[in-house]
């Protein structure tokens, strides 16, 4: 997902500044539907069996037909987390706060952190990379990181008048 992410906010970043708009902007009108659609590709997951958890005897455990025992299904969880963000950030999605470009994106980047970091913990495979953390939730940390910044700056900025490009 990130890989992926990555290379649509650079083709968007990119396609924006041919066409002189704000990028900021655009990702704030689009960021609340990105969640929704992330939502449905996980379900996509858990139907393929790909991007499972880590065996458990839980309740809510789910045998997959190559799984020898029921994994944690991360893909669900990250599918209910993702449909909650998008509730989350289409309530926020206002012209009052539209007029302070970055603060959905950034909330989007602090929310996905937050859900894909603590998923993490319980996703199988997963090999550690540094200071016991895998390669997702240090990504994931970097990305709150520059959610937060994205929110504080655009929560201090003046409110832009809606009709002006930039």
């Amino acid at each position: 997902w990130y890989g992926g992410f990555a290379g649509g906010v650079l083709a968007t970043w990119l396609y924006m500044k041919t066409r002189r708009q704000p990028f900021l902007r655009v990702a704030d009108q689009v960021i609340p539907f990105i969640a929704l659609g992330h939502a449905v590709g996980r379900i996509g997951c858990f139907t393929n069996g790909c991007c499972v958890g880590v065996p458990t005897s839980a309740w809510f455990g789910v045998q997959f037909p190559d799984h020898s025992s029921p994994v944690v299904p991360t893909q669900l969880l990250e599918s209910i987390a993702l449909l909650a963000l998008y509730l989350v950030l289409r309530s926020l999605h206002t012209p009052h706060l539209l007029r302070r470009p970055g603060v959905l994106f950034g909330l989007y980047l602090l929310g996905y952190a937050l859900i894909r970091g603590t998923l993490e913990c319980w996703r199988a495979n997963q090999p550690l990379v540094l200071a016991g953390r895998t390669l997702h939730q240090l990504i994931s940390l970097a990305l709150a990181v520059v959610g937060l910044v994205l929110v504080v700056r655009g929560a201090r900025q003046h409110p832009i008048d809606p009709v002006r490009r930039r």
